[in-house]
């Protein structure tokens, strides 16, 4: 969502009206006017952002510590900044559409302080340290700065919620002061003619008022860098940044890139496991460092990272979503599956309907554990009875019971999906495949081909014909052949293409054949029970096997043209055969 500023009033305090007077008023002089001026602070705005939560429980505790940061602040911050109140901060989330005491997450929180013109914003992650007692990871930071300065604070035994938000603004006393001579260093290397020694000496003055500032230290790495001072001494600084503010995703980049140019493989790794500790549901980032630790041999580093988060706090949602994309970058999907049922278990609010899709996927994503087949199934069936529109859980479910050889619920969901979308050929074309290699439900077999026909293009069909007719072919090779159902799905075959395609002549052929042996297939019935309506089924089905062995004798393959002619030589003798049925049973 994109917040837009709020519009301000043209009109300047203590603007003053003219053109007005009063007929016989006495004006005094300059002098004698007492002038009552309100001290405008220009300095810039800071804004405080509700605790980030990944229970939906934390919810009033977040507002209360965030309000109890946010009244503190201004104490804490002096003439420095002004701290924008709970009350703008509520109108503004009221006109964008949010509650007025909205939590929201980082990236949220950054597009409403610039639409309040604030130029520092502090948020936090809100969670557990193991017990009961609340857990606060604070972050101090210019919206344009690279590095700030993040804080750890664990609640008092007995500290009420809004005492425990002053003493996370206490905790950046020390940052609050420096912040101006640090971002002062960062001006002074981008000035038109950079000064990297004035620099260093704001970087300095900043630490030694917050000696772990990582803005100040990140300045100064640059800094040093710039003047090509030694590796170590601006790689330390970097160093000491990541330590001041440990999620400056840019000096851990600066980093994992030097020691990747030096090919110094654990410090490669240790730097991208930071990064991802500092961002564990930045799905790039995760991507990267997943790559980067398999290419230098450490595939488990991001689970490790995890397992740290979760000893922490074992209800940390984001440490078990980031357990269960470290664990499908190793190919351990038992493990993926259960950190994300976890992960539910921690917050069932995250059970939205891409969460179970996401879960039944990474189930399914290997068939070959009955297992992961079982939670595949049930967290398809679970997160389609909460959602049972969902096209994505709908094909995943029929993908299961297909490989699960369960051919009744696979026709069923068929018939689901095809309901939710009638221009979809590809379900009944998976599906055909999947039917006729198992050799089940050729009747159902038959209605989708024929709604493929119907609606489907070209290319739909002729896979339709391909496949109805390689699934036929054996229903004629086994004894006894199984003529009829056969015979219906070179009939439909056949009705899908025409005199281009390639096995047109076949079909018209293994037709004939399937017409003719279901002709002799029922005959001695129809001689034992000299029923009419058999006599004459027998004469049509001759008719038509004449009619396709005609086609298939006309194929180019001299097997196919051979095989036809023999069989039509067969129809020749058996014709009279069934010509005198009609005569003897008194047929009409």
């Amino acid at each position: 969502m994109t917040l837009l500023q709020r519009p301000t009033s043209t009109l300047r305090p203590g603007a003053i009206l003219t053109g007005l007077m009063l007929v016989g008023a006495v004006v005094p002089g300059a002098a004698q006017i007492p002038l009552q001026q309100r001290t405008v602070n220009h300095a810039p705005r800071l804004l405080v952002a509700n605790p980030s939560i990944d229970r939906a429980a934390d919810s009033a505790a977040s507002v209360a510590i965030g309000d109890g940061m946010r009244q503190r602040m201004p104490h804490t911050a002096g003439d420095r900044f002004v701290v924008v109140t709970r009350k703008e901060m509520g109108d503004a989330l009221d006109q964008f559409g949010f509650p007025r005491d909205a939590i929201l997450t980082p990236e949220v929180a950054r597009k409403l302080a610039s639409a309040l013109n604030a130029r520092i914003l502090v948020t936090s992650v809100l969670g557990k340290d193991g017990g009961s007692r609340y857990r606060l990871v604070a972050r101090f930071v210019g919206l344009s700065d690279d590095a700030g300065r993040t804080i750890v604070q664990v609640q008092g035994q007995g500290q009420s919620l809004d005492a425990f938000g002053a003493a996370g603004a206490d905790a950046f006393e020390a940052a609050l002061r420096a912040h101006q001579d640090a971002k002062a260093c960062l001006d002074k290397l981008q000035d038109v003619k950079p000064d990297s020694t004035k620099a260093g000496d704001l970087a300095r003055h900043a630490l030694r008022t917050d000696p772990d500032n990582g803005l100040a230290h990140f300045c100064l790495a640059q800094s040093l860098k710039s003047q090509h001072a030694p590796d170590s001494a601006w790689v330390g600084e970097l160093d000491r940044a990541v330590q001041g503010d440990s999620l400056s995703l840019p000096a851990m980049t600066q980093l994992a890139q030097y020691y990747q140019a030096h090919a110094d493989t654990a410090a490669v790794v240790l730097k991208f496991q930071q990064m991802v500790q500092a961002a564990p549901t930045n799905v790039p980032l995760i991507e990267a460092a997943s790559k980067v630790f398999r290419q230098y041999g450490h595939p488990e580093a991001a689970e490790q990272v995890a397992d740290r988060g979760i000893a922490l706090d074992s209800t940390d949602a984001a440490m078990w979503d980031l357990k269960s994309s470290a664990c499908v970058y190793q190919s351990k999907y038992t493990c993926a599956v259960h950190a994300l049922e976890e992960l539910l278990a921690a917050d069932s609010t995250k059970g939205d309907s891409m969460f179970y899709v996401r879960l039944t996927v990474t189930a399914a994503a290997n068939t070959d554990t009955a297992s992961l087949v079982q939670s595949a199934l049930k967290w398809g069936q679970v997160g389609l009875r909460k959602y049972p529109g969902n096209a994505t859980l709908l094909g995943q479910l029929l993908t299961l019971y297909s490989t699960s050889k369960m051919w009744d619920s696979v026709v069923a969901f068929t018939s689901r999906v095809m309901a939710l979308d009638s221009t979809d050929m590809t379900t009944p074309q998976a599906t055909i495949q999947a039917l006729t290699a198992a050799k089940q439900r050729f009747d159902f077999v038959d209605s989708l081909a024929r709604r493929v026909i119907a609606r489907g293009d070209a290319q739909a069909k002729q896979n339709v014909a391909g496949m109805l007719v390689n699934a036929g072919l054996p229903l004629l090779q086994v004894k006894p052949p199984v003529a009829d159902t056969a015979g219906m799905l070179f009939t439909t075959a056949i009705a899908a293409m025409d005199s281009t395609n390639s096995v047109w002549a076949t079909a018209h052929y293994l037709n004939g054949i399937a017409a003719f042996i279901g002709v002799t297939q029922m005959d001695s019935v129809t001689l034992a029970t000299k029923n009419c309506d058999r006599v004459k089924v027998e004469a049509a089905r001759l008719v038509q096997a004449r009619a396709d062995l005609t086609v298939g004798k006309s194929s180019t393959q001299a097997q196919i043209a051979q095989q036809s002619a023999t069989y039509l030589g067969y129809i020749d003798k058996y014709e009279p055969h069934v010509t005198s049925m009609l005569k003897a049973f008194k047929c009409q």
